[in-house]
């Protein structure tokens, strides 16, 4: 699934979150955030959650294409070995 948005922020985290679970649940295992340009600490939030469904139904999931401020924060936060950011 590729991200429509182009931030993810607090304001739109719910939506942005509700999507990704939905593809998730249809058996998607890549969400691209080609489009995301920027993201706040809300966006961690969002892909930790999109990690743990995807787990739960024993799925991979890989996050690509992440903007640069989204694996500062990953990396920041000590997530590296969680939200593998290559």
């Amino acid at each position: 699934m590729i991200l429509s948005e182009t931030e993810i922020r607090f304001e739109n985290a719910g939506t942005v979150l509700k999507t990704g679970l939905s593809a998730i649940s249809n058996g998607d295992t890549v969400i691209d955030m080609k489009n995301v340009r920027r993201a706040d600490s809300s966006a961690v939030a969002v892909v930790l959650d999109w990690i743990r469904s995807a787990q739960k139904s024993g799925q991979p999931l890989h996050v690509i294409n992440r903007p640069g401020s989204f694996d500062k924060l990953v990396r920041l936060y000590g997530l590296s070995g969680i939200v593998r950011i290559d």
